[in-house]
């Protein structure tokens, strides 16, 4: 059997919650200003690091690592893709 831990650290989620809502105000303050073509990379950037930081702390079952490693695979793998699309484009 897994053993659980009883010992949550929640300024782990709270500062992981302020983060993700400060990338948030961060996109959206960012949508207004024109930065010519690189404005979707920046957008896309942002919800990536966010995705990953919601996904890292909060979706990653810490008892099974396979599934975080694949799970942190596909953010980076979603992060390069960006950068390709933008460099392509």
């Amino acid at each position: 059997m897994v053993e659980e831990n009883k010992n949550i650290s929640y300024g782990k989620y709270i500062i992981s919650w302020i983060s993700v809502s400060l990338l948030v105000i961060l996109q959206v303050v960012l949508s207004g200003v024109n930065f010519g073509a690189s404005s979707n990379f920046i957008t896309l950037l942002l919800a990536s690091i966010a995705a990953f930081i919601i996904i890292l702390v909060y979706m990653t079952n810490k008892s099974n690592k396979v599934t975080g490693m694949v799970l942190k695979g596909i953010i980076v793998a979603e992060i390069l893709i960006v950068i390709l699309v933008d460099l392509l484009t």
